[in-house]
């Protein structure tokens, strides 16, 4: 195995997180791939999962959505969506430019054109719309 061509797409699948925010950490990247690989992923289960505090989580969401802690403009990634069933939940959505960032990072590494990521966030809406759970009288 050639492990430094491994290692070279690698560092250009990550360069596409960093165009997107070159202030990207690795613990924000963990996060996006977590939302990009189950989408509509509670926030609190992203908590378990990384270990990370809720406040620090708090802003590593918030920069990859849509601002940062200085109201600076964040990366855009995500998008943090009112769970319909409980709504003190939130849940973890790619945005468009999330959905374009995969596909780059996909494409170099598996070195094939990715046209589009399974999951839209419309799709995404539209399925957390209809889970939600008749009020009973």
């Amino acid at each position: 195995m050639d492990y430094m061509s491994e290692i070279k797409k690698l560092q250009l699948a990550l360069s596409y997180l960093q165009d997107a925010d070159e202030d990207i950490s690795v613990e924000m990247v963990d996060v996006f791939l977590m939302v990009a690989c189950e989408p509509g992923i509670a926030f609190g289960e992203v908590r378990k999962v990384t270990g990370l505090a809720q406040s620090t989580l708090s802003r590593h969401v918030s920069a990859l959505g849509d601002y940062k802690r200085n109201r600076d403009h964040g990366a855009g990634l995500i998008e943090s969506v009112e769970d319909p069933n409980e709504r003190r939940r939130k849940r973890l959505f790619l945005t468009a430019k999330g959905r374009r960032v995969v596909s780059h990072i996909c494409a170099a590494q598996l070195g094939a054109k990715v046209s589009d990521v399974e999951l839209d966030i419309q799709t995404s809406k539209q399925y957390l719309k209809s889970a939600r759970k008749p009020v009973s009288s």
